[in-house]
């Protein structure tokens, strides 16, 4: 899927110059996902935003489509594994 960044929006501060605390909104409108984050600064409260926008998209997602891929590492020690237990069921049988 090709889907448009997020974009983030500073809806409040609170709190004194040298103690801010930050309110981030982080809106996916083609996904309908909107969320709040908060942080000490404006970019830890981006990170906590799009944190809970990450798991709202995955919640959202189907079960299907949340399989994990596997790597080509996975893929290629899977292999090796294999032919491994092959070699092993062939010593036995000889």
């Amino acid at each position: 899927y090709q889907l448009p960044l997020p974009t983030y929006n500073v809806t409040g501060t609170t709190g004194a110059a040298h103690n801010q605390q930050f309110e981030v909104e982080c809106l996916i409108p083609s996904l309908k996902v909107s969320v709040k984050g908060e942080g000490a600064s404006r970019r830890a409260a981006e990170q906590a935003a799009a944190k809970l926008a990450l798991m709202a998209v995955l919640k959202a997602l189907p079960q299907e489509s949340r399989k994990p891929r596997k790597t080509r590492s996975a893929k290629k020690k899977a292999a090796k594994k294999e032919a491994t237990e092959e070699q092993l069921n062939l010593k036995l049988k000889g």
